[in-house]
């Protein structure tokens, strides 16, 4: 599937396979490495982000839940 995201204020569109999850997004193809996972469940927090004035849990959504957001 095609998205586009703003990640610090730079628009792109990416290709990507809908499971991917959005942390292994932006660390591995934005290689935006300040995400991180640290328990892999989600509930100490490492993977927090910021989609449009929501916090996420990179760890846990996928890509698709962030298409569109900034």
């Amino acid at each position: 599937m095609q998205i586009t995201l703003r990640v610090n204020g730079r628009e792109d569109r990416h290709e990507v396979e809908p499971r991917t999850l959005l942390v292994q997004f932006l660390r591995e193809r934005l290689r935006l490495t300040g995400t991180h996972v640290g328990c892999e469940t989600s509930l100490c927090g490492a993977c927090t982000v910021l989609a449009r004035v929501l916090t996420r849990r990179a760890a846990l959504d996928a890509i698709a839940r962030a298409k569109g957001s900034r």
